[in-house]
């Protein structure tokens, strides 16, 4: 995990700017990230693909507050964990986006 407390995210089709509280790099697929914020006004977790910024190939909407820590299964590298400030932690299948919270 990766700590960016400069990184901001500026999404150029919409121009919006987001401060980035963490980011991983997908293990299978190595020009894609996920970045999330920690701002509890717009908690994102959003997968970038590296060779197209122009847009996100996936945002992922569930958390309330902003997230503060995310990893990757290391037996499915599908599947991604993330825990934010609103007291939720998500378990995310990657590939159709849907959900599971623990």
């Amino acid at each position: 995990m990766i700590g960016c407390d400069l990184c901001v995210i500026n999404n150029f089709a919409d121009s919006n700017r987001r401060w980035c509280s963490i980011l991983q790099w997908n293990p299978d697929v190595a020009t894609q990230l996920i970045v999330a914020s920690d701002d509890d006004s717009s908690p994102s977790l959003i997968l970038w693909d590296v060779r197209n910024t122009i847009s996100p190939v996936k945002e992922f909407v569930g958390h309330t507050k902003g997230v503060i820590a995310m990893s990757w299964c290391p037996i499915d590298n599908s599947f991604l964990l993330t825990c934010a400030k609103d007291n939720r932690t998500i378990c995310w299948d990657t590939i159709s986006g849907e959900v599971g919270m623990f």
